[in-house]
């Protein structure tokens, strides 16, 4: 179950559930000092209840994007000429230049590379890369 912390006392927190139940969980509990606002997830097993911080990670490449890598690839490479897979990241003007310059072959080509570089890259656990 997830839910965020509403609340913070010198002893405990109120965390309001997904499902619109508050809790009051000590600090021993949680065995972490949450801030207002941080996701937690709980965890039940059997007579045992654990309680996780969901972490948020920045990433410093400001203009990189996490996409799919299958669903890049294949974008790039069969839709390159295109510029599908630039529209796919958020890159709206070079989508526009891949679309502008698809009469001639140069964009196929150097969509075909792309496809080629984002299969060589390694995913994450959910298969997202860095593009």
């Amino acid at each position: 179950m997830k839910g965020k912390v509403i609340k913070i006392t010198e002893t405990e927190v109120v965390i309001g559930w997904s499902d619109g139940v508050s809790e009051n969980v000590s600090f021993s509990k949680l065995g972490f000092r949450p801030e207002i606002g941080s996701e937690i997830e709980k965890f039940i097993n059997g007579d045992k209840t654990d309680y996780h911080q969901s972490v948020v990670i920045y990433h410093p490449y400001d203009d990189k994007k996490v996409v799919n890598k299958f669903s890049y690839a294949v974008l790039a490479i069969i839709l390159g000429c295109f510029g599908v897979h630039k529209f796919y990241v958020g890159k709206i003007g070079m989508g526009i230049l891949y679309l502008l310059f698809s009469w001639t072959i140069v964009p196929a080509l150097v969509g075909i590379i792309e496809g080629a570089v984002a299969i060589s890259q390694k995913a994450d656990s959910q298969g997202n890369i860095l593009v």
